[in-house]
């Protein structure tokens, strides 16, 4: 393809956007093995998912959702991966939800990821909003305690372990999720718990907590320790007997947790010891 011809497609793809009959040429661009006409025709397809909702029936006659997952999956073209996420996303949200709380998930789905942004400004800014919507609204408060932040919260805050047993089985870096996320993330539950009605789904952090209020760093032992208190006094505890499908998983975060702990330990341990050796 010449580059007049890539250029004459581009504008193409996007003027004619506002319709949605192009999809058949769209869906044929973004399998291109020209990777140059893949980033118009995806803003082309965003374009159209926002400004036709009629648009997402058509959107998998012509298999593009397929191809979005595929760009999904990959995550080796930055700009690709933004736009078919944000495409999936927007169909999402289109697409005719009935359970509100289903519904409301897909409002603080983008929040969530802003929090685990490695920006501290950033994850910041994404729990301070997540933050104020649960204060100001119930469907949120509902959707967050029921359909999977709390494993999300779970996952952050034995990431270390995680990636830990990762590199020592793969020889690659270890990655841990930073402090300010994992601080980011407690404001968040800190504020259900004052604002939630239905607190027992959150039982399930108690131990993780503990853990934290014992070995944590200082603002995530000064959270737990808030997080824990409110617990206790609304009567809420930790029961293996309510717990019983989240039982073996929990206790094995919760050994995950330690474990980093007990290897954070080790590690300054030797620190010192090294450094003992260099000054004598």
């Amino acid at each position: 393809m010449t580059e007049d011809s890539y250029r004459h497609q581009k504008v193409t793809l996007h003027t004619d956007s506002s319709e949605f009959s192009n999809l058949p040429q769209l869906a044929s661009a973004i399998r291109s093995p020209d990777k140059n006409i893949h980033i118009p025709a995806f803003k082309s397809i965003l374009d159209i998912v926002i400004n036709e909702p009629k648009s997402i029936d058509a959107l998998y006659e012509n298999d593009i959702v397929n191809v979005l997952n595929k760009q999904i999956g990959s995550e080796d073209e930055e700009d690709a991966y933004v736009l078919s996420s944000t495409i999936l996303h927007a169909i999402g949200v289109r697409s005719k939800v009935v359970d509100s709380d289903i519904l409301a998930c897909s409002a603080t789905e983008s929040l969530i990821r802003i929090i685990h942004s490695s920006n501290e400004k950033q994850s910041k800014a994404g729990s301070k909003a997540l933050c104020e919507l649960v204060e100001e609204n119930e469907t949120i408060r509902n959707s967050l305690l029921t359909t999977g932040f709390i494993q999300v919260v779970i996952h952050t805050l034995t990431s270390g372990q995680q990636a830990l047993n990762r590199s020592l089985s793969s020889s690659q870096s270890i990655s841990d999720s930073p402090s300010f996320v994992k601080v980011g993330l407690l404001d968040v539950i800190l504020r259900l718990v004052t604002a939630a009605e239905v607190l027992q789904p959150l039982a399930i952090l108690i131990p993780l907590l503990e853990e934290l209020k014992k070995n944590g760093e200082d603002q995530l032992k000064i959270k737990a320790r808030k997080i824990l208190g409110q617990l206790s006094s609304e009567g809420i505890i930790y029961s293996q007997t309510s717990s019983v499908g989240n039982e073996k998983e929990n206790d094995y975060k919760i050994k995950e947790l330690e474990d980093l702990n007990r290897e954070k330990d080790q590690q300054l341990q030797h620190q010192e010891e090294k450094t003992k050796l260099k000054l004598r």
